[in-house]
């Protein structure tokens, strides 16, 4: 009885360790090509193509229907009105 006691113990403190291995591992996988992707993302928006893209959707909304494209006379006229 006191050998099976002793194999449960052993087992169990076996496994603790592993488990934290496992768990120290997986963090570090999930690590795995992080400066890769923030120099890829960083390239994009400071690039060329994301600031056209940004321009675009700029110019659309100064340019949509019903816009005066001066907020202060848009803000002036709303006054009151609720």
């Amino acid at each position: 009885m006191e050998l099976d006691h002793f194999i449960r113990c052993a087992i169990s403190l076996t496994k603790r360790p592993r488990t934290g291995l496992i768990e120290v591992a997986a963090a570090k996988r999930s690590l795995d090509g992080r400066n890769d992707k923030m120099e890829v993302l960083y390239s994009y928006l400071s690039g060329q193509e994301f600031r056209h893209r940004v321009e675009g959707i700029v110019e659309a909304f100064r340019h949509a229907p019903g816009r005066t494209g001066n907020r202060e006379a848009s803000d002036s006229t709303n006054v009151g009105q609720a």
